[in-house]
């Protein structure tokens, strides 16, 4: 899989990638979320569900809803925002 390029952010990023990917790409996925707004994440195995959770469990991201069927799931977080500084 190629990297992509580009300081640009987005009200809505969804990702469809096998769960090691999702993993691995973690951070530049997120950078690609403005503070407020939404990640989509699907395609994700039931089997590898709780480890791509964990993952992402470690950035700043609240979870707004999940969708299980009988072999996949989904995953809807909202980037939280910046906290400012004072």
């Amino acid at each position: 899989m190629g990297v992509w390029k580009t300081n640009q952010q987005f009200d809505f990023v969804a990702a469809n990638l096998i769960s090691d990917d999702l993993i691995r790409l973690k951070k530049k996925i997120f950078s690609l979320v403005k503070p407020g707004q939404y990640l989509a994440l699907s395609g994700i195995s039931l089997e590898n569900f709780s480890k791509v959770k964990k993952a992402f469990a470690a950035l700043p991201l609240r979870c707004v809803q999940i969708r299980q069927g009988s072999r996949w799931a989904a995953v809807l977080y909202q980037r939280t925002q910046r906290k400012t500084r004072t």
